[in-house]
């Protein structure tokens, strides 16, 4: 199990990288198989995100994972927002492509993490910890 949260993000984002390059790669499979894929990954997402015990958090950390947090939410509005004016047209449905959505998500996630990471870096120095 994952004990940390600098090697957790580490796994995160290199889990999302796999899956954003394996999303733009063209299977010659039915699209059933892609969508299974796709469950694939958001299954094993969900449980590197819940179902990994990790050390308490300090308040530095949580500090840190708030800012994270706020600016990748800010960032999935803007994302929303932008795809919803590209696509927009006469019609009252606006479907979105599963690949653009996980692009998307996986931009999003690796935002995330990148965001903690480089927090968590500024936060801690060798003369902190002695």
């Amino acid at each position: 199990m994952i004990r940390n949260y600098r090697k957790r993000h580490y796994t995160i984002i290199l889990t999302a990288v796999f899956m954003a390059v394996s999303t733009l790669i063209p299977l010659n499979a039915p699209e059933w198989v892609e969508k299974g894929i796709f469950f694939i990954y958001v299954f094993g997402l969900a449980f590197l995100g819940i179902g990994d015990k990790t050390e308490k958090p300090d308040e530095l950390t949580k500090l840190d994972l708030s800012k994270a947090n706020t600016v990748t939410m800010w960032c999935s509005l803007i994302c929303i927002f932008a795809y919803s004016l590209y696509s927009f047209d006469d019609s009252d449905i606006v479907r979105i492509n599963y690949k653009v959505f996980m692009l998307c998500f996986c931009g999003l996630l690796i935002l995330r993490s990148v965001i903690f990471l480089i927090l968590d870096s500024n936060g801690s120095t060798s003369d902190d910890e002695v």
